[in-house]
């Protein structure tokens, strides 16, 4: 609310400096000036309110550079010597008048240059590119027309290959130049960062800046390994919790995105914990490089799909749902909900059904997600399939949300929420397996980014659960960790311990998700286990 007072202060006062020379009078201008008079005043107090906020120990204040917040004592103060000699003249000073606009000249110039042009972009961003409610990575052409000739779909074409994301500012979209001078560097990115939560030198807020420091010429306008380095652009985990918080819908995740490109597609530089699961992918399409899901998966007795008899629906069970004894089990369950639902389904083959890659495709590896995803919508589209529900966020977020732009489109929900539907539908009956529980729902960022949030806290719920909510919960919940699942290091750990932290503040007697990475990592790795944790699926009985 303040800084909305300053900002409509500070445009009546802009209006106010082209009006006046043209010739000050008449009731409309008096009108005008009686209301600038009062937003002036109110500007003064609003920026007095906001001196005193920064002298206090906001955490998110003081992370910022000596220089930004030297930035922001210097835009408050002009904001409050402008408005001041705007009020002087209103009461009657006339010659304040040089003395204000001499002011107000200074500020307008001043902002040019500083962060504060945000006054005027950060709603030009949003009213040209809308605010985003998920965040899914673009396609790369540039990428399906090498691999189009690879696989001989195309001639080798004598022009040389395009850039392969972004070693320089200059390589970025008009739009992703714009959202970095649109950023408020409010610090909202930061406060919620997972990573940069557990001490890792991470900072989305630092990000942004960065981007538009180098498209105003700083270190030569290189991003990678520069203004951006090599640690910086892979340690973010693809949770999308800035995207949520940013007040304008600026994604660090987004820019940090084509800085990865170029290092992996353009350098080679992939870490190597993801590049041994591009190859496994690659090879055998799933990220662990296993031949077969064991014997365990000769008993499942899983109705497998016939291209000559498309069933209604086809279970995507993901790679956890195939070679993971958790996720088997969860498939099991999912199974016995479809078929006490009396619906027709059926399964792709194991040798059929490939890792969608996603966590590949947020690290920047575009090729090995696109291989990936040929090979599954060429496949599914054989099978004659329409609609597809998976007990694995990971895929639904893929599948729903990044294949139709690349010709495959189909119907996706997740387990749980055509659980919810076919108990609305009374086609479905739950025992009450949770009843006399308090429990405490962890929202997977693939499911809750994708909207899907009240569904399975109402199957819970119809399970007879209390459900009780974490700190950050819904569509601005916090990470377990499972974004970085295939990397080296302790930030995975450090996320689900502190995650972890979260939901046992709320009392809860049990931890439940419905994302098998999530389970693996809260129950693996959150270190000593304050409380139980558990998928959806183990209390779906039938």
């Amino acid at each position: 609310m303040l800084h909305t007072v300053l900002v409509f202060s500070f445009l009546g006062m802009c209006v106010d400096a082209l009006w006046y020379p043209l010739g000050a009078g008449g009731e409309a201008y008096r009108i005008f000036s009686a209301g600038n008079a009062a937003l002036a005043a109110a500007a003064i107090a609003a920026a007095a309110g906001l001196l005193a906020r920064r002298i206090r120990s906001i955490a998110r204040y003081w992370s910022l550079s000596p220089a930004q917040r030297r930035d922001g004592f210097a835009v408050l103060g002009l904001e409050i010597a402008s408005a001041a000699t705007l009020l002087a003249v209103y009461a009657g000073w006339q010659q304040g008048a040089w003395w204000h606009y001499g002011i107000l000249l200074v500020f307008g110039l001043y902002i040019t240059f500083s962060k504060h042009l945000h006054i005027f972009l950060a709603p030009v961003y949003l009213a040209v590119f809308g605010r985003r409610e998920t965040f899914s990575p673009d396609d790369m052409p540039e990428v399906a027309r090498e691999l189009d000739v690879l696989e001989g779909r195309a001639p080798v074409s004598e022009t040389p290959p395009e850039r392969m994301g972004a070693c320089q500012a200059s390589d970025l979209t008009r739009g992703r130049l714009l959202s970095a001078f649109s950023c408020t560097e409010c610090g909202r990115c930061e406060s919620v960062c997972p990573v940069a939560a557990i001490g890792v030198p991470l900072s989305p807020r630092k990000i942004v800046a960065e981007v538009r420091r180098a498209a105003m010429g700083e270190d030569d306008g290189v991003l990678y390994d520069k203004s951006i380095l090599r640690d910086e652009a892979f340690a973010c985990i693809s949770c999308g919790a800035c995207l949520e918080a940013c007040p304008i819908a600026i994604s660090p995740m987004d820019l940090l995105l084509q800085v990865r490109r170029y290092a992996v597609l353009e350098q080679g530089e992939l870490p190597p914990e993801e590049a041994r699961v591009a190859e496994s992918i690659v090879a055998t399409g799933n990220p662990w490089g296993m031949e077969t899901a064991g014997e365990e998966a000769a008993e499942e007795r899983i109705p497998l799909a016939d291209p000559e008899h498309p069933t209604e629906y086809l279970l995507w069970r993901g790679s956890m749902g195939i070679y993971d004894p958790q996720g088997r089990a969860a498939v099991r369950t999912a199974a016995r909900l479809l078929d006490a639902a009396g619906v027709s389904w059926s399964a792709l083959p194991q040798e059929e059904e490939c890792d969608v890659a996603d966590l590949l495709r947020y690290q920047g590896d575009e090729w090995t997600f696109l291989t990936a995803a040929r090979r599954n919508i060429e496949c599914l589209h054989r099978y004659g399939v329409r609609r597809i529900i998976t007990p694995c966020p990971h895929s639904l977020s893929v599948l729903r949300d990044q294949y139709p732009s690349l010709g495959g489109s189909f119907s996706v929900q997740h387990l749980s929420e055509f659980v919810l539907q076919a108990l609305r539908k009374d086609r479905l009956r739950l025992p009450r397996t949770l009843e006399g529980r308090t429990v405490v729902y962890h929202d997977p960022c693939r499911l809750s980014r994708a909207h899907v949030v009240e569904a399975p806290r109402e199957v819970l719920r119809a399970l007879g659960a209390q459900v009780v909510e974490a700190p950050q919960a819904g569509r601005g919940s916090m990470c377990c960790g499972g974004g970085g699942y295939f990397a080296e290091g302790e930030a995975p750990a450090g996320i689900a311990a502190r995650r972890m932290e979260q939901l046992a503040s709320t009392g809860a007697q049990e931890v439940i998700t419905a994302c098998p990475y999530c389970y693996q990592v809260l129950s693996q790795l959150a270190g000593e286990k304050v409380l139980p944790v558990s998928d959806l699926t183990q209390w779906l009985r039938v």
